[in-house]
């Protein structure tokens, strides 16, 4: 037997096997929304020198939407260079780009 509901609406499907050897075959959606995402760019680099970030996520208003510098040094090794830094442009010329050659920004969106 199989019964599927959406809780304070309605049934969506019931079904009763005529013996216990019947195999019953349903289906049903179910819609989910992510509270928390994350991703990042490609390796940006290198570069002569890092000077600054800018840029232009589209989110609701009461999204919380933070950015992290991830810098590659020289042999490759992924360190966490900023944190926390809201969306807009950012200022990345303490960055050693000798160190740093490359970077990539990690976007992190939590929605309320």
């Amino acid at each position: 037997m199989t019964f599927m509901f959406k809780k304070d609406t309605k049934v969506y499907d019931e079904r009763v096997a005529e013996s216990k050897f019947e195999i019953i075959s349903t289906k049903m959606e179910f819609p989910y929304r992510s509270t928390l995402g994350k991703f990042s760019t490609p390796k940006i680099g290198p570069v002569a020198k890092w000077k600054s970030i800018t840029t232009d996520i589209i989110s609701a208003p009461s999204n919380n939407v933070m950015l992290s510098v991830i810098g590659f040094n020289v042999s490759g090794k992924e360190d966490t260079l900023l944190t926390s830094i809201p969306k807009a442009s950012f200022d990345i010329s303490n960055i050693d780009e000798k160190i740093y050659p490359y970077i990539k920004i990690q976007i992190t969106m939590k929605i309320p």
